[in-house]
């Protein structure tokens, strides 16, 4: 019995090194595998990359992708802030698309001509986040001001309820928040302005671009009421702040947000290809 049993352990340390054995090899082959898929991806992808990224196609695709979302949106919210039925509510919906695009044309100009303007006649130290941080949130805010002005006056020629100290001090907040949060963000993934237009740069834009419009979005779900109920009602909406805010609808304002930077930071580009031709 024991020379059985010998036998059978030594069968057994056998089968343990059989099946050591092969795990080995199958791990080196799998490796093998993943080395040769990811060179040959590398090969034929990044390898074929421009050393510089095609900024003005990236200006045009960016800047189309932005102004259909926008488009899809002023077209929903037309068609649902339209009333009757067939071809009236068809004619009502498209009295309100045209107004909106020109609405939101103008106030679009008045808003990024303001910043731009406020923004280039602050000097500070761009290697300093703070000190951009500061910049972009002073020339975001006022620029949100002007915003928020001429949209009160716009509501009160429609005969829309509409409170100008609350609009304006929810519009600052807002884009106070969004520019400066993006330029803080911007500054601090960037080593240095000279990688703007890397491939580094694109994502790094990008992000900011996503971090900015989600923080922006937080901020005006809790100031937007004041917009039509004045200021009084900022106080208690903010208040409120940490046990309501819906993840879901912020996260959704990242996308639209990181193209419409991405589209911005390279209008410069595309603007400059046009008037080449």
């Amino acid at each position: 019995m024991t020379s059985a049993a010998g036998d059978s352990k030594g069968v057994d340390e056998h089968e343990a090194d059989t099946n050591a054995t092969a795990a080995a090899a199958s791990r080196a082959a799998l490796s093998r595998l993943v080395q040769r898929t990811l060179h040959t991806v590398r090969a034929s992808t990044i390898g074929q990359l421009p050393h510089r990224p095609p900024v003005k196609v990236i200006g045009k695709l960016t800047d189309h992708a932005s102004n259909a979302l926008s488009w899809h949106a002023t077209i929903t919210d037309a068609h649902a802030q339209s009333e009757g039925e067939g071809v009236a509510r068809l004619f009502r919906t498209s009295l309100g698309i045209a107004w909106q695009f020109v609405r939101g044309t103008a106030m679009g100009v008045v808003l990024f001509s303001t910043y731009s303007y406020v923004k280039d006649r602050i000097h500070v130290d761009e290697t300093r986040p703070l000190h951009v941080f500061g910049k972009e949130t002073a020339s975001g805010s006022i620029a949100g001001i002007v915003h928020g002005v001429c949209n009160h006056t716009l509501e009160r020629a429609l005969r829309n309820p509409s409170s100008l100290a609350g609009t304006a001090v929810s519009h600052a907040m807002s884009h106070g928040s969004l520019f400066g949060t993006y330029g803080l963000t911007k500054t601090l993934l960037l080593d240095s302005n000279d990688e703007r237009e890397s491939y580094k740069g694109i994502a790094c834009i990008a992000a900011a671009g996503c971090i900015a419009g989600m923080v922006q979005e937080a901020v005006s779900i809790h100031t937007t009421e004041a917009e039509t109920e004045g200021l009084a009602s900022l106080r208690p909406s903010l208040a409120s702040a940490l046990t309501r805010m819906p993840l879901r609808q912020i996260i959704m304002a990242a996308p639209a947000s990181a193209l419409g930077f991405l589209a911005f930071e390279y209008a410069e580009s595309v603007i400059g290809e046009r008037e080449e031709k």
